[in-house]
């Protein structure tokens, strides 16, 4: 496989972990749907107590580029994707301050076009992926409690497919020649999850999703080079900080609260390959890939960064009590219009 080839996996992996974040921002000009618009908050008076649970969609403008650093016709790479994120977030509020507990519900990976008029890559987050993440807490501040105040909370810090003993170790990778170290000495020691504990031993790779693989699952489509791929195993962390503004509630919100608007930047990501699955036809059998095979598709990070076009949004609404994250995914429609 040629290094464009091996490229354009870890493109679209690297766009597909981006999913994942969202980040610090402020929340003037803001359309209702989370997209810039002409909207900006005016003060109206009134008290403003935050609901007790949210639903947040997160519309992600990113940049990809092959090879990082880049420039020009140099750029094997350097085009803009879009990302979708899903979190229910509880809140618990104390005067101008707040704990948001935060899990995700649905991430929507981004299509990455390839060049020459290749089917674009497709990466897909399986529900027992998404629903195995922990929920996180973050503290946060209110500046006041009036209508437009600004919400603001510390960064969060949350790795997957890997235990580390500080969020800023390094992530365990795969090279060609060398083991991985594995919690528990085994792929399907489970990791941090709702249901499980994390692994006794850190700086190791572990099975995210219960299926019995090192790292977190995704499935693949149209990956170059090896087109019979259909899951990638990885490691990945991001680093998000989130910001806001209280808007009043609108006519048509269904719950009472006010709703928080902003913008999404200074997002931080790192990602590691680990290994990835072969769907092989032909009355051969399916395996895992080789390592020579891992090597290939773990050859090439891109760099990604928040689009210079289009702003990254975010948009919070209050969720009726008890709501679920099945509840915030079917009545997503409705809710962020």
């Amino acid at each position: 496989m040629t290094s464009y080839m091996r490229s354009m996996v870890t493109v679209a992996l690297g766009a597909a972990l981006l999913a994942g974040c969202n980040s610090k921002s402020t929340a003037t000009d803001m359309g209702q749907d989370g997209h810039t618009g002409a909207l900006t908050c005016k003060p109206d008076g009134q008290t403003a107590t935050l609901a007790a649970l949210y639903g947040v969609q997160a519309n992600l403008n990113v940049n990809v580029k092959v090879t990082p650093g880049c420039t020009g016709s140099s750029c094997i790479v350097n085009t803009d994707a879009t990302a979708k994120l899903l979190l229910l977030a509880e809140v618990t509020q104390s005067g101008t301050s707040a704990t948001v507990t935060a899990r995700p519900c649905k991430i929507v990976i981004p299509k990455v076009a390839l060049k020459g008029g290749n089917m674009p890559v497709i990466l897909t987050a399986s529900d027992a992926l998404v629903s195995s993440v922990k929920p996180v807490a973050s503290a946060a501040t209110l500046d006041g409690t009036m209508t437009c105040a600004h919400f603001d909370a510390q960064p969060i810090t949350i790795a997957l497919g890997a235990n580390l003993a500080s969020p800023s170790d390094p992530l365990p990778v795969f090279g060609a020649g060398m083991t991985t170290k594995l919690c528990g000495g085994s792929a399907a020691t489970a990791c941090l999850t709702n249901s499980t504990p994390a692994p006794t031993d850190t700086g190791c790779v572990c099975d995210q999703d219960g299926d019995g693989k090192l790292g977190a699952s995704l499935g693949a489509m149209n990956a170059p080079g090896f087109d019979d791929i259909d899951q990638i195993y990885v490691d990945f962390r991001t680093s998000v900080t989130l910001a806001g503004q209280l808007f009043p509630a609108t006519a048509t919100q269904a719950n009472p609260g006010p709703r928080i608007e902003g913008k999404v930047a200074d997002l931080a990501l790192d990602q590691n390959v680990l290994g990835c699955h072969r769907n092989l036809t032909g009355g051969a059998q399916p395996r895992d890939c080789d390592d020579s095979e891992t090597g290939t598709v773990a050859g090439f990070n891109p760099a990604i960064t928040q689009s210079a076009n289009t702003d990254s949004t975010f948009l919070a609404v209050p969720l009726a009590a008890g709501a679920t994250c099945t509840d915030l995914v079917a009545q997503e429609a409705s809710l962020f219009q």
